[in-house]
């Protein structure tokens, strides 16, 4: 219980279940990831790229999540850096977060990828990339399949994709994020750090039934999905991936051994486009401590009481895991 010093006005503030579907209390974590990745950002454009895989592939990434999900994600990044170095002679920045989930629940594995626009050339100097162009579409939905299908076939064991999955087309959508990256990263933080539905969306909840709405983005509708407790329970766990697997990963310039590279790129493009360029913007947290109480308005820290059985969760809070992963 989170009590006002002033007035005491008292909150009920949920105990942690460190869950990474918990729309509640990861939010802290989700604001300190969004600052240290706004402290990576370069004064370039900025380009948001999608790719998703045929049904076979997608269930794959279901059935087989710590093989299926990082090949796909390497994948991804391989195609990209090799269409990139043919095209742009260099290398890219790639910040690339698995995605599992529709909005109403069902299961759709794909990529959203952002990518700077600058190219590191390998004598160390760098290419911004101007206008709406990154990489040439086509030729990415070239190389992708082939890519992917190789990886998938040598980490699964008897995965032979149906033929017609060649007839398909796959579908990569890039557009240049011409409102900055700070809105992309803001909605790439639910993914990495929050779970595929809030409490706000659940308009009814009984022994029979439970209703949650969610837009949908072909008819830009508000519709409600109806169904039993327990497929509600099935859809939902089906999106905690198991313990490990790495909902998002860096690639390239980006990669977690490439800092000093990284640092390098911004001081010579603060050098070139001055101190102010890549200036971080302040964010607030959204913690309860930091905000005024809303009976008498004070600003001072409240006071944080834990009842009995937060007590008791605290004692055993290894017992607070993430649920295992549903397959189907």
């Amino acid at each position: 219980m989170d009590t006002c010093p002033d007035c005491g006005h008292g909150e009920f503030a949920p105990y942690s279940c460190r869950d990474r579907l918990c729309p509640v209390c990861r939010g802290s974590e989700a604001a300190s990831w969004l600052e240290a990745r706004r402290g990576e950002l370069l004064p370039v454009p900025y380009f948001h790229f999608v790719v998703t895989v045929p049904t076979a592939y997608s269930r794959a990434v279901r059935d087989c999540p710590h093989a299926a999900g990082k090949e796909l994600m390497q994948a991804v990044a391989e195609a990209s850096q090799a269409v990139a170095c043919e095209f742009h002679g260099g290398e890219l920045g790639i910040l690339a977060v698995l995605h599992t989930w529709g909005r109403n629940l069902s299961w759709h594995a794909h990529m959203h990828c952002l990518i700077p626009g600058v190219v590191l050339r390998p004598d160390g100097s760098y290419k911004v990339l101007h206008g709406k162009f990154l990489l040439p579409l086509p030729a990415f939905k070239k190389i992708f399949p082939a890519i992917l299908t190789r990886r998938f076939r040598k980490a699964i064991p008897g995965f032979d994709p149906p033929g017609q999955v060649w007839r398909q087309r796959w579908n990569a959508k890039v557009r240049a994020c011409v409102e900055g990256p700070g809105i992309v990263l803001k909605y790439l933080a639910r993914y990495v750090r929050t779970g595929p539905l809030h409490e706000a969306q659940i308009v009814h909840v009984d022994d029979q039934q439970v209703a949650f709405r969610y837009l949908n983005h072909r008819t830009s509708k508000v519709e409600v999905w109806c169904g039993a407790p327990e497929v509600f329970v099935r859809r939902y766990l089906q999106h905690a991936l198991p313990r490990g697997l790495h909902r998002i990963r860096y690639y390239g310039f980006l990669g977690p051994s490439r800092r000093r590279t990284l640092r390098a790129l911004q001081v010579g493009m603060i050098a070139r486009f001055g101190p102010s360029a890549l200036a971080p913007t302040p964010q607030d947290d959204g913690s309860s401590a930091s905000l005024p109480c809303p009976q008498c308005g004070s600003t001072r820290p409240r006071v944080r009481q834990y009842l009995g059985f937060a007590l008791a969760a605290l004692r055993f809070g290894h017992l607070s895991r993430a649920p295992p992963c549903m397959a189907s």
